[in-house]
């Protein structure tokens, strides 16, 4: 009977240790990325799934004075669903320093840099998917970074776009009187920045501004791909980016080709997943929808 005992704990010890690096807990791992080679330090931070090899990359570029953190709640939720996200400050955001830290010098251009040098840096395998998912500032930079066909300078193809109250149409003064405001972006009280709104106000950055109002304009004149499948989430109580004009540029793209599903929540302010929880899990689906259509390796 000992003998018996003896090989079951055997057995069950090494059941567990083969195993353990299947089942591991969620890893969220925060660093500086020294982008424009070392001009500027710029926070990434990362999610890992409890799988050990993650059933995709998202790439979640995020608002105007945002930063990575105030999404981390999102970027769990879709760890859960296998899903690794990698995400990082823009110049003059979070805690960045650096020679290029002001916004106001930068171009969309060079913010597309950045996406190519942390999909590099982070890039584990080749052949693994990879999606875009963006929020605000962060949709509109996906929209021109598909429309200027940069994605086809990236080591792997793209299977998906998410694009959450994108800003290709913004209000002439956003939050109160052109101030963003915790009380414009969210109606949930209980929710907690990860840290201060930075820069406080857009027009500080007033180069950069104007750049951003510029290419949403341009983005109602410019393509997007046909064969990659796109979700737009509409904030239906929004007081940064006019829904309806967003709706407009999604007629236009419809009828260029694209392939786009929109979904508003009446209810929501411009920060819409954090008023409607819903709205994270329409975008975890749609994303594990469109993973599914990809052929086996």
């Amino acid at each position: 009977m000992e003998i018996q005992l003896s090989k079951l704990r055997f057995t069950t010890i090494i059941f567990i240790f083969l195993l353990s690096p299947i089942l591991h807990a969620q890893k969220i791992t925060e660093f500086f990325h020294p982008f424009f080679s070392g001009r500027l330090h710029g926070k990434v931070l990362v999610v890992e799934p409890e799988m050990e090899t993650p059933i995709a990359d998202v790439i979640y570029l995020t608002g105007y004075y945002d930063r990575p953190d105030n999404h981390l709640p999102e970027m769990k939720a879709r760890a859960q669903q296998g899903f690794r996200v990698i995400s990082f400050a823009y110049p003059s955001h979070d805690e960045n320093k650096g020679s290029y830290n002001s916004l106001s010098r930068h171009t969309f251009k060079s913010l597309f840099q950045m996406i190519h040098e942390i999909e590099k840096a982070t890039r584990i395998d080749v052949s693994r998917p990879l999606a875009l998912e963006g929020w605000s500032l962060g949709g509109e930079l996906i929209v021109r970074f598909m429309q200027k066909k940069e994605h086809t300078k990236m080591g792997r193809s793209i299977f998906a776009l998410v694009l959450q109250a994108p800003s290709v149409s913004v209000y002439p003064l956003v939050g109160e009187c052109g101030v963003p405001t915790r009380r414009t972006l969210t109606s949930n009280k209980d929710y907690q920045f990860g840290g201060e709104l930075k820069p406080s106000c857009p027009m500080i950055h007033w180069p950069f501004t104007l750049r951003l109002v510029g290419n949403g304009i341009l983005s109602f004149w410019s393509r997007m791909p046909k064969n990659i499948p796109v979700f737009v989430q509409l904030a239906g109580r929004d007081k940064y980016v006019s829904s309806s004009g967003v709706r407009r540029w999604v007629r236009k793209q419809v009828k260029k080709g694209a392939s786009i599903e929109v979904k508003e929540y009446p209810e929501a302010l411009h920060m819409l997943t954090v008023d409607d929880p819903t709205a994270v899990t329409d975008a975890g689906e749609f994303l594990v929808e469109n993973l599914k259509t990809l052929p086996i390796n």
